[in-house]
């Protein structure tokens, strides 16, 4: 995983506490209703709430409610902000009655309103209890206050609402509200608890359950965190920190701060990190141009990783060190631990730093290769990868590769650069018995320009051997996405292009050789294209499966016509031959087994997260012919946090 630091961040997070709005500028108020329905009021005389959300509100601002009819609604309360409360008097009627209520805020001779209707259950119906609010509680392990909510409509005389709870929960009977306090939960192991609301009257008693489900304290974790400051590295403008974890479960990230910085952003004070920390990473994954649910996996070490870092640091600085661990929904998992400090040393000038040069190891392998770097200043910032041997003989410059690089990857070169010795990285992406060069050269990440020559290292790929795994690939099941909605309404979102309503699913069958494959759908019936070029291109689209993964989904029209390439893999990544399939999707055959499709989403979904919420659903690839001296950029593979292999293609 390339290294994240927060060190940097804090003048721009400091810049946006002094920017504000133009006084003159005043916005204007708005009124919004917040009562999410029309209001059910039972037979008897009873009190009910409107809520609403003000806005802006104006100095000459006045609130105010009126009832039509009004004869059995009035006495309006406006004391709580957010809510007005009114009486509603008894129904003597057998009949049920309705009436609105409009709602008008007046400013300025502006007027701005919304109505609620409310309706009043008729005279010697048989009470109704309704739970209105959520039937489960969910709680964390700290506990709160939580409200339920419910109608009681025809209530009798005599009548009584009660509620039990287990001893963990406590609650409060309001005349249309159930008060819940859940108290603290100190044991790890989650727990689930139960509330009975039952109204007892002369026939049969009326009741609902809601569930409360509380989280376990957090897990304990006694010296979690290891971090060393070695001081024969330590000089006055960087520093190397070594951070290990004990536990391999935790997610966690180890980070430096100045004394200064701890004095201005927290009081000093270490316990109030907590609130600041989260301050930083938001900023941080927003200067990134990264959503939160793509920047904390990258962001966060997985288990029981040994970190080294060489950090950019001032002369005569005081630092402190810390690491602490986070799940990726930003939830702290362990306390901060705070390990060693130190002070950087004068700088005294001396000897400027030499050109910055590389020493690169490669090893390959059949689509990969093992690079290990070693720059001559280890506190300098560069980028290694490997680019296809074509690149250089396209007539491109050293300068040019490395100006196409730093264009390529724009503002991703914040995860790829390294510092220090790179030992044993895998570069993935490659051919088989191709030629490659492994290359590093400096980056400035302020500027995004390189600052040092190019090394480049000449290998080839190792040959794949002859293997039987054979794998092929079909589109028998298909489904429309109209369809899909009517089956269940939150798939209504899947559609993108109304002319392309398909989603299908490619179903790759492997032999008992292959673990994996390489597989595209290309537009239209291809089978007579050239093999080897198909061959070629599949490989190139960089589309992977593993034996037991769920089967892709593609996004088609009907009536499309595409070719399913598939080519095999064995244990060893050596390569079998390729399987072509020529499919269409027709009107007749979509299928109307919603349930099988359940299973395609939920397994295409739970992959997707797992590959950090990278889009889960395809297009089918158009076969482009490429002309002379083209290039081509793979795409950067977050998995690894390092890029696949930069390819130029030559015809």
């Amino acid at each position: 995983m390339r290294r994240l630091t927060l060190f940097g961040v804090i003048i721009s997070a400091a810049i946006t506490l002094f920017t504000g709005c133009n006084p003159d500028e005043a916005p204007m108020p708005k009124l919004t209703s917040t009562t999410e329905e029309n209001i059910s009021v039972p037979a008897g005389e009873s009190k009910a709430v409107i809520t609403y959300d003000l806005e802006n509100p104006a100095e000459n601002g006045d609130l105010k409610a009126t009832a039509n009819p009004e004869d059995w609604i009035g006495d309006f309360d406006y004391s709580k902000d957010g809510e007005i409360a009114f009486k509603v008097a008894a129904n003597d009627a057998q009949e049920e009655r309705e009436a609105t209520i409009v709602v008008t805020y007046t400013y300025s001779d502006k007027q701005q309103s919304f109505g609620v209707k409310v309706t009043q259950a008729a005279k010697g119906a048989d009470p109704v209890l309704t739970l209105t609010s959520d039937s489960e509680i969910a709680a964390d392990n700290e506990g709160g206050k939580f409200e339920i909510t419910f109608t009681l409509d025809n209530p009798v005389e005599g009548g009584e609402l009660t509620a039990e709870s287990d001893e963990w929960i406590t609650s409060t009977v309001n005349a249309s509200s159930i008060n819940i306090t859940v108290a603290a939960n100190e044991d790890e192991a989650e727990r689930e608890g139960k509330i009975t609301a039952t109204y007892t009257w002369d026939g049969e008693p009326l009741s609902f359950e809601v569930i409360v489900k509380q989280k376990g304290a957090p897990k304990s974790y006694t010296d979690a965190f290891n971090i060393e400051v070695p001081e024969e590295y330590l000089t006055a403008t960087s520093a190397t920190v070594i951070s290990s974890c004990n536990y391999s479960e935790l997610y966690w990230t180890s980070q430096i701060m100045s004394q200064e910085q701890l004095d201005t952003y927290c009081n000093g004070d270490k316990e109030q990190m907590k609130d600041y920390f989260i301050t930083l990473l938001e900023a941080t994954a927003e200067k990134s141009g990264l959503p939160m649910d793509i920047f904390l996996p990258l962001f966060l070490f997985a288990g029981d990783k040994e970190d080294e870092f060489i950090y950019s640091v001032t002369p005569e600085t005081h630092f402190l060190t810390f690491a602490v661990g986070m799940d990726y929904d930003m939830n702290y998992t362990t306390d901060f631990y705070w390990g060693p400090e130190f002070t950087t040393p004068a700088d005294t000038g001396g000897d400027e730093p030499g050109e910055l040069t590389f020493e690169i190891e490669v090893v390959p392998k059949t689509t990969s290769a093992i690079m290990s770097v070693y720059p001559s200043d280890k506190s300098a910032k560069y980028i290694a990868t490997a680019l296809d041997e074509s690149f250089f003989t396209s007539g491109l410059t050293d300068e040019d590769v490395m100006n196409e690089v730093v264009s390529q990857l724009g503002f991703l070169i914040i995860f790829m650069l390294d510092q220090g010795d790179v030992i044993d990285a895998e570069v993935t992406g490659m051919m088989p018995e191709s030629n490659y060069y492994a290359v590093a050269f400096g980056v400035d990440s302020e500027t995004y320009t390189y600052n040092s020559a190019l090394t480049k290292l000449p290998f080839t790929t190792l040959p794949s051997e002859e293997t039987d795994a054979y794998a092929t690939g079909d589109i028998t099941n298909y489904w429309d996405i109209n369809d899909l909605q009517e089956y269940k309404a939150e798939y209504a979102d899947l559609m993108r292009d109304a002319a392309k309503p398909i989603l299908a699913a490619v179903d790759i069958d492997f032999n008992e050789s292959a673990t994996g494959c390489y597989y595209a759908l290309w537009v239209g019936d291809l089978s007579a294209n050239d093999y080897d070029e198909m061959y070629d291109q599949t490989l190139m689209a960089q589309k992977t499966l593993q034996a037991g993964d769920p089967a892709p989904l593609f996004y088609m029209a009907y009536d499309q016509v595409g070719t399913v390439t598939v080519i095999a893999t064995d244990a060893d990544n050596n390569f079998g031959d390729m399987s072509v399939k020529v499919v269409t999707v027709t009107k007749d055959g979509a299928s109307d087994d919603f349930a099988l499709f359940d299973d395609y989403y939920n397994d295409t979904m739970g992959s997707s997260a797992k590959a950090m919420g990278i889009e889960p659903f395809n297009e089918p690839s158009k076969l482009v012919y490429r002309e002379n001296k083209e290039r081509e950029a793979l795409v950067y593979d977050f998995k690894t946090s390092r890029a696949n292999t930069w390819v130029v293609r030559q015809k």
